[in-house]
């Protein structure tokens, strides 16, 4: 019952999922409206920065950077004539007031600081062969440097500006690259767009590789990824051949996208993307602007939504199917498909959408095949327990012609119909309930077919001794069931005397001694049916115990992890909680007594020690207060004594004198 409410609380939280979504609001061109000509007009924009309400351009076309206050631009850094600021301005990094600018075929990384003539070579390319820098990204040590023409990734160092190694090498395998366009740094996580293999590698922070983004997981595969940014747990990729943008979690699950679905955005070629101030920002140098949209936070995804529900929903049929195996006696274990399901969850509650349904699908795929298996196994057995009543019934067909036989092999006959009608719609609890039921039918038929002495004297025997070793056997099976559940809630049950009885029985009825048999099987059935109802009773107070213990131990953690001046002991209050959960099986009632005791007394205690640490802050406040009017005191009279005795010792009196007041 608690998993079927599960599921539908999970059902319920999946259908409440929205989507991200763009929306176009204006493009730039590098122009402002009092220009004389359209000498700013952008050319070739290659890159985009948004810092602190400050848009930076690269423009590769232009060889320059421009500097923009949303539309309007503040100032414009391009190369004219001799004074070669930027060859190839690529994408760009900004850190502790410096813009720094990857600047392509110059081989080296440039930095603007406000002031247009500061415009400098930030790192020597000595020793790192640096031949086409690509993008570029800081920490408070190191500065990593993409480099597209070498498929390098490398490594300077921020105080001395100058090389330190090869970070990532180029190769075929993943994690290695190819033709790297943009790095960025997110956490404990460095990103790397390599738009010669397609992908987005993760690394940590000491470069290993973890994992691709953009290989077909949810759908999606990039083809060329240029610039990239990561904002707020996102990363938006211009991805320039297919002409979109397209935004993944950081697991690497596509949530959205800017493309022709959006309307008027009409992409051509993007080559970079930032994120700021609830606006993205798209370097899009097919048309020679960069455009801006409305950006909205993605809070869900419907296709992994569907995917945890999908998996909910088959878990919750093998959990339909699972009382019909347990009514064939057949052996059903649920595997891990539930913690899989509740990990999904969790990874999808923290926007983890790749390995969301990646451990749904594992878990959809394991509900699935442990159904097909026990639908089949059900299946079987009751075919198996159908047809031994067939052939048990078969040798007395001929015998049973005459009223009251015929009716009751027709009962039969429709009931064996009716199992085979269930299993084939799978209707499989109804199905093993009308199996346990066959073998009564099928002994009524018999007892009816047999009650001539002819029969009577041919087949008593084996009929009578049949029944008695089936109802001994199911005697038994309770019997057994009924010890397993004392032993998982620790009860002690004296089921000696029902053991006795169906020994008891067992051998009357190999003695032909019926009615004595039929007397101990009457009264075992009866202890192991009223111990089957104290042991329920039992099982369903202590079950109901442990419940209340452990919202009990909720609310107690709960509550003692609020930090108080001077925090009280709780140890014996743990200890009870501890020793409730072990009494709960054999006094329930008590056990959460003495939980709600423990609770009580522990919130009495922080309630008191609250009190007293604020008493105690009072007197330490009155304290000092006490102590600074004492000194203050100490100090006037101190004052006061000092200037009678100077102004004694300038008459010439005596210094010593009795203070009076």
């Amino acid at each position: 019952m608690k998993l079927f409410v599960l599921v539908a609380v999970l059902l319920l939280a999946l259908s409440h999922v929205s989507s991200a979504g763009f929306t176009y609001l204006y493009s730039i061109n590098g122009t402002n409206q009092d220009d004389s000509d359209a000498y700013f007009k952008f050319y070739e924009p290659t890159g985009v920065l948004y810092h602190n309400g400050t848009l930076y351009v690269a423009d590769s076309g232009k060889r320059g950077v421009y500097v923009m206050n949303n539309a309007i631009r503040q100032r414009a850094l391009l190369t004219t004539g001799s004074d070669a600021l930027f060859e190839n301005p690529l994408r760009m990094s900004y850190d502790n007031g410096y813009l720094y600018v990857a600047d392509g075929l110059s081989t080296i990384v440039r930095t603007y600081g406000g002031d247009g003539s500061n415009v400098n070579e930030w790192n020597s390319k000595i020793g790192s062969n640096l031949k086409k820098a690509s993008g570029v990204a800081l920490d408070s040590q190191f500065a990593y440097i993409t480099d597209m023409a070498e498929g390098r990734l490398y490594v300077y160092n921020r105080t001395t500006r100058t090389y330190v190694r090869v970070g990532i090498d180029k190769g075929a395998s993943d994690g290695l690259l190819a033709a790297p366009s943009d790095v960025e740094i997110y956490g404990d996580r460095l990103f790397v767009s390599d738009q010669g293999k397609g992908l987005i590698f993760a690394y940590s922070r000491n470069l290993t590789f973890l994992y691709a983004i953009g290989r077909g997981v949810g759908g999606e595969h990039l083809i060329s990824p240029r610039g990239f940014e990561i904002y707020e747990g996102r990363i938006y990729v211009a991805d320039s051949s297919s002409n979109q943008i397209v935004v993944f979690t950081l697991d690497g699950y596509p949530v959205d996208k800017i493309n022709d679905s959006v309307p008027d955005a009409n992409l051509s070629n993007p080559e970079d993307v930032a994120v700021g101030d609830g606006k993205a920002y798209v370097a899009d140098s097919g048309s020679r602007l960069v455009k801006v949209f409305e950006l909205n936070t993605t809070v869900g995804n419907d296709s992994v939504a569907q995917l945890i529900a999908g998996a909910n929903r088959s878990l919750a049929q093998l959990y339909v199917l699972a009382p019909a195996a347990q009514k064939l006696n057949l052996i059903f274990a649920a595997g891990n498909a539930a913690f899989g399901i509740l990990s999904a969850q969790s990874s999808y509650d923290n926007f983890m959408f790749a390995d969301a349904a990646a451990l749904a699908q594992k878990s959809l795929d394991e509900t699935v095949a442990l159904q097909l298996n026990l639908s089949q196994a059900v299946e079987l057995r009751a075919k198996q327990l159908s047809r031994l009543q067939v052939d048990r019934v078969a040798e007395y067909r001929k015998l049973g012609l005459a009223e009251p036989a015929r009716s009751k092999l027709l009962q039969f006959d429709n009931m064996v119909t009716d199992i085979n009608a269930k299993l084939a719609g799978r209707a499989y609890g109804l199905a093993a309930d009308t199996v346990l039921l066959l073998p009564s039918i099928a002994d009524s038929y018999i007892t009816l077919v047999t009650e001539s002495e002819k029969m009577e004297a041919r087949r008593q025997q084996n009929q009578t001794a049949s029944s008695f070793s089936l109802q001994i056997s199911a005697l038994q099976l309770r019997l057994s069931r009924l010890n397993a559940q004392a032993a998982i809630y620790r009860q002690s049950l004296n089921l000696s005397g029902a053991g006795d009885l169906l020994a008891a029985a067992s051998k009357s009825a190999g003695d032909m001694d019926y009615d004595s048999a039929n007397r101990s099987i009457g009264l075992a059935d009866f202890e192991i049916s009223a111990q089957e109802t104290l042991s329920a009773h039992a099982a369903g107070e202590i079950d109901k115990a442990l419940a209340n213990l452990s919202v009990i131990e909720f609310n107690f953690n709960s509550s003692t992890g609020r930090p108080v001046l001077l925090p009280p002991d709780l140890e014996p209050e743990r200890e009870s909680l501890a020793a409730a959960r072990e009494i709960a099986y054999s006094n329930p009632m008590l056990a959460t007594a003495m939980g709600q005791k423990a609770a009580d007394s522990a919130a009495l205690k922080i309630k008191n020690s609250s009190a007293v640490s604020t008493a105690a802050s009072a007197v330490l406040v009155m304290l000092a207060l006490i102590g600074v009017i004492a000194l203050a005191f100490s100090f006037h009279i101190y004052s006061r004594r000092k200037k009678m005795r100077d102004a004694r010792q300038k008459k010439g009196e005596p210094t010593h004198i009795i203070w009076k007041e």
